[in-house]
């Protein structure tokens, strides 16, 4: 009997070192880009949400960069990308601050990289390699507090809509027909 407990404790052992093997080879797994929690959703869902605004962006920008030889007026159209981010995390998604933070804030970072490194390239001076430090985080700035203005209003007015459907009878309610079946 002693030799057969033996045998299962020996079992049990390589049972458990197994176990801890496969603990680990599921953190390795939760250690993947897709599944990096920000928020209360995951990294990948910013990335596919703020893909098309960035994209199309930086073609524009490069597009009137190109047409006027200027960059006077291209925040404009880093507005206009915060602002609709904002927009589908607050009414679409309807998610809260923290992600309209964080959704701004890679959008920014992202506009802000890639005008930073068409400048560096297009221009070729040596300065505007200190652009891809400060372009980006001015932009992550700007695109953080625009979000934090839109969502704001959004929440204001969803708000409202939401208290002036409650207050506001069906129409059921204010029909001649039902105050008629209520009398009588």
């Amino acid at each position: 009997m002693e030799e057969e407990k033996e045998f299962h404790s020996e079992n049990d052992n390589q049972e458990k070192v197994k176990s801890d093997a496969d603990r680990s080879d599921k953190n390795e797994d939760n250690l993947t880009l897709g599944k990096v929690i920000l928020g209360s959703k995951p990294l990948g869902f910013y990335f596919a949400l703020i893909k098309f605004p960035i994209i199309f962006v930086v073609v524009v920008e490069v597009i009137y960069f190109l047409s006027q030889k200027s960059f006077d007026y291209v925040w404009i159209f880093d507005l206009i990308a915060f602002g609709y981010v904002a927009a589908l995390l607050a009414k679409k998604h309807q998610l809260g601050y923290k992600e309209i933070v964080i959704g701004g804030g890679l959008t920014g970072l992202f506009i802000g990289l890639f005008s930073a490194i068409f400048k560096l390239i297009y221009f070729g001076k040596l300065y505007y390699f200190f652009n891809l430090i400060s372009e980006p985080a001015i932009t992550v700035l700007v695109g953080i507090f625009f979000g934090i203005a839109v969502g704001y209003v959004l929440f204001n007015i969803l708000h409202t809509n939401k208290k002036i459907n409650k207050e506001t009878p069906s129409s059921d309610e204010g029909s001649p027909v039902k105050r008629d079946k209520e009398r009588g």
